[in-house]
């Protein structure tokens, strides 16, 4: 089967021009992407947002939404304070597939589902552990003034 590649439609190359212009701070909002468009992008191009947003993304333009306004380009700090909700999504996220992993009669599973149970369950309860405020606290004390922790560097903060 050949596969697709991805071309960009009209619209979604108006909007990701719209967000590459766009200046730190700059508000681009629903009402002027729906201008630009001539239609309501709520209504009928919400994946084509989604599209510019991560294009933009991809160019080092990182937008936030504003519920029911649009979307800002943020700063650097701002860009920082998106790995916090990130950070609760995942454990939420992780929170429920243990969980619905809870759920499972284990004994019943095949030896290949038992294998696969106990890799997912380690993985999330992996990422359940790292992503506590408490795991976050420890990590931030040992930072020290690094740009960069290796992830080496960081498990050694849990083993020692």
């Amino acid at each position: 089967m050949k596969k697709t590649r991805f071309e960009k439609s009209a619209d979604t190359a108006v909007i990701e021009n719209m967000f590459l212009q766009a200046s730190v701070g700059d508000v681009i909002s629903y009402d002027d992407m729906t201008r630009a468009l001539g239609r309501d992008v709520r209504t009928h191009c919400a994946s084509n947002v989604q599209s510019a947003k991560r294009l933009a993304e991809a160019a080092g333009i990182v937008l936030g939404s504003i519920k029911n306004v649009g979307y800002q380009r943020l700063d650097d700090s701002q860009i920082i304070d998106t790995a916090e909700s990130s950070r609760k999504r995942i454990m939420r996220k992780s929170r429920r597939s243990l969980r619905r992993l809870s759920s499972v009669e284990f004994a019943k599973l095949s030896d290949d589902d038992k294998r696969k149970h106990t890799t997912f369950a380690a993985q999330m309860g992996a990422m359940n552990y790292f992503s506590t405020a408490t795991t976050k606290k420890k990590i931030a004390s040992n930072v020290n003034g690094k740009d960069v922790l290796a992830i080496g560097d960081t498990l050694k903060l849990f083993t020692d």
